[in-house]
């Protein structure tokens, strides 16, 4: 990887905002993580870490929220029986 001075929105290529290969659930993780541990480089490392561990933390979020509306529908649905 080379950095540039500015994205490269404008450039052919790998985009700076193409970081979909870094998801935790990307079908090639394996081959993304071999190469990260091959470029020898613990900078890299910690960004993909923290940027996959923010993605495990949305995930949960989001299962929470659900599993909560859950919730809240089934207890209305309950009070709607009772009242």
């Amino acid at each position: 990887m080379k950095a540039y001075p500015s994205p490269n929105f404008n450039r052919c290529g790998v985009k700076d905002t193409d970081l979909h290969i870094f998801h935790p659930t990307h079908l090639s993780c394996l081959i993304v993580d071999t190469a990260l541990v091959n470029l020898k480089d613990p900078g890299v490392l910690a960004d993909v870490h923290r940027l996959r561990g923010y993605h495990n933390i949305i995930s949960s979020a989001k299962r929470q929220r659900l599993e909560i509306e859950k919730k809240e529908t089934q207890a209305e649905a309950n009070l709607l029986m009772i009242e």
